[in-house]
């Protein structure tokens, strides 16, 4: 990926659970972040983030009666 490329903030908590990641996620965008492409983490986000799009499908399916 060719451009102009910037570690957008260093997050350090006492856990990682969804509520930090929150956090971080939302102030990324209020910092109006449109396109990340690297997350260096540990396990804790991917546990998340596949938890939060489990609820996102569930809820799409249940919207649309599929």
């Amino acid at each position: 990926m060719d451009g102009y490329k910037e570690i957008l903030g260093i997050c350090i908590g006492q856990n990682e659970n969804s509520k930090f990641w929150l956090g971080v996620l939302n102030e990324l965008k209020r910092l109006g972040i449109q396109d990340v492409y690297l997350f260096c983490s540990d396990d804790s986000l991917r546990k998340m983030l596949y938890l939060a799009s489990n609820n996102i499908v569930k809820k799409g399916r249940n919207a649309t009666g599929s």
